[in-house]
């Protein structure tokens, strides 16, 4: 995907003029030969003006066609934004997924699990990166493995950001960093061969000849490891690991479904072309009224260059809305326009790697403390929680072991009969069907 700004006229003149991503180059052939034609029919104008009689019929035509190219762009938008969307919401369920997982994971009473419980955390977010890579690479139509590169669990954060760099570089190519960002990714893990056809995919930890020819083998990659990751979350979970409660357990399949869902419906889009009568009536309007346009403009416009440069610039036009929607239309793979898979799946990565427990965490609640006076008027101020202090604190105090709680409550369904009863603290407020 090409990054732009178009901030001030030095940036909308870069814009006007990059050849990169352009579809102009494309359809200027086109353009210029309707211009010819339409400096080539000039000196004939009469003629012209005899056959056509009134330019109506002609109007009538370019609007139905431009119609259709409105409907046809608009087609293709939102085929581009939903596959961002989808792409955003299938990295955000199993990102979530390894978050969670992770979390509930940690803290399991089992000793055994408890030591076995690092090793299998790192084998969850190498089999959730490796699941994500291989949808980045399906999506894209890389059928093959070979793109996928692997790092270390510990990677440095600083060197995670370097590959993110090199690989949003390799995608969208920034002079000023292109020697350096080659050059760093190629020092990582494997020597990753970063090539503008095919970006390399990062995953964590290595795979296993293993894993290589089951997945080889294997006509559903990602499907296949879903599978994987389902099996291993019961299997931790029988071995005394994930010790939650089971609407916290089953949350973790939720995830896992959504982001596969998330990941179905981008199958979809790139399995799914516009439909071929659609496209082929759209070419043959194009080339319909790149023929009969030069022939109204000689007719009708009295200036010579103003005639041809109209039959261009209208040719150009049309046909460009054209060709800018075919190139959206599929926003999976490597073209300058689509959509940047690679740097899409480094995204993910950082996100793994801030959840993985290689390290201790700072962000600790210590039972009790009270860090400043802001945390106590934040506390004190809300009149509930006020209500249940029994005296006042001061700052540095403990408040975790003085709150007096209100009395328990004994919710009972409401009869007809009882619906106006009273209790001895005074009259019933309770919620609709249930009574104090």
């Amino acid at each position: 995907m090409i990054h732009y700004s178009i901030n001030g006229y030095k940036d909308k003149l870069k814009v006007l003029f990059q050849r990169r991503g352009s579809v102009i180059p494309r359809i200027l052939p086109f353009s210029v030969l309707c211009g010819c034609i339409c400096l080539g029919l000039y000196w004939d104008r009469e003629s012209l003006q005899g056959i056509f009689g009134h330019p109506y019929a002609h109007q009538i035509f370019s609007i139905s066609v431009g119609f259709s190219l409105v409907f046809r762009g608009n087609l293709s938008y939102g085929r581009f934004w939903e596959a961002r969307g989808l792409l955003n919401l299938m990295g955000s369920k199993w990102g979530e997924l390894a978050a969670q997982t992770i979390a509930f994971d940690a803290h399991c009473k089992d000793e055994n699990a408890l030591r076995q419980g690092p090793a299998w955390r790192r084998h969850l977010v190498h089999l959730v990166s490796l699941m994500h890579a291989l949808a980045i690479a399906q999506l894209r139509g890389d059928n093959s493995i070979q793109a996928i590169k692997s790092i270390q669990h510990n990677i440095p954060l600083s060197t995670l950001k370097t590959i993110l760099l090199a690989v949003k570089n390799i995608e969208d190519p920034d002079p000023s960093i292109s020697e350096k960002g080659f050059k760093l990714i190629q020092t990582i893990d494997e020597k990753l061969q970063a090539t503008g056809d095919a970006p390399p995919i990062i995953v964590f930890g290595s795979m296993s000849p293993g894993e290589k020819e089951e997945l080889l083998s294997t006509a559903d990659r990602v499907y296949f490891l879903a599978s994987i990751i389902t099996k291993e979350i019961c299997r931790r979970n029988k071995s005394g690991g994930l010790d939650v409660p089971a609407p916290a357990y089953a949350r973790l399949f939720q995830l896992l479904s959504d982001g596969n869902a998330a990941f179905a419906q981008c199958c979809k889009i790139a399995d799914t072309p516009v439909p071929f009568p659609y496209a082929q009536l759209m070419t043959l309007m194009l080339f319909v009224f790149a023929l009969t346009t030069p022939f109204v403009i000689a007719a009708y416009v009295d200036s010579l260059p103003l005639a041809g440069t109209l039959a261009v610039f209208a040719c150009t036009g049309f046909f460009a809305l054209n060709e800018v929607a075919e190139e959206i239309d599929n926003p999976f793979g490597d073209d300058p326009n689509d959509l940047p898979m690679a740097s899409l799946h480094m995204d993910f990565m950082e996100r793994l790697h801030c959840v993985q427990d290689t390290k201790g965490s700072h962000f600790k609640f210590a039972a009790g403390a009270v860090r400043d006076e802001d945390d106590r008027a934040a506390f004190t101020s809300s009149p509930a929680r006020a209500s249940y202090m029994t005296k006042p604190y001061k700052v540095g105090e403990t408040v975790a072991q003085d709150i007096r709680l209100p009395t328990k409550l004994t919710l009972e369904p409401i009869s007809q009969g009882n619906a106006g009863n009273t209790t001895p603290n005074g009259p019933s407020q309770a919620l609709p069907g249930f009574a104090q």
